[in-house]
């Protein structure tokens, strides 16, 4: 099963403020036995929202919105894609996370679904 792992941005990474030394080598670290164990295929950070834009559809005519978009804890900071048996394997992967964001950090879990004529 394959499972889309959304990390979700806080009020730091939306600033710009880099993550310390020691987090992102302990993330380094994770990512790499992640990927060497086969369970992570993909995943990369993302620029904050105020480099980005959104496309918003609303009577079949599309909206550019510039960011910075306002609700940060909406906002995505980062995705892995990773291959596990179950969903319950998927929890027990991120629970194992160092977290880069201090105390406080919120995964989303989605299971792929179908590939919409892809």
């Amino acid at each position: 099963m394959q499972f889309m792992v959304l990390l979700k941005a806080d009020a730091k990474f939306e600033a710009g403020a880099p993550p310390d030394d020691k987090a992102l080598a302990a993330l380094g670290k994770y990512n790499r036995e992640s990927i060497d164990s086969g369970i992570m295929l993909s995943g990369r950070g993302l620029q904050p929202s105020s480099q980005g834009v959104r496309v918003k559809f609303s009577a079949g005519k599309p909206a550019i919105i510039d960011g910075p978009f306002t609700e940060a804890k909406e906002i995505v900071a980062g995705y892995w894609l990773i291959e596990v048996p179950s969903k319950e394997d998927a929890i027990a992967w991120v629970k194992q996370c160092p977290s880069m964001m201090g105390d406080e950090a919120e995964f989303e879990i989605r299971e792929l679904g179908c590939t919409g004529g892809l």
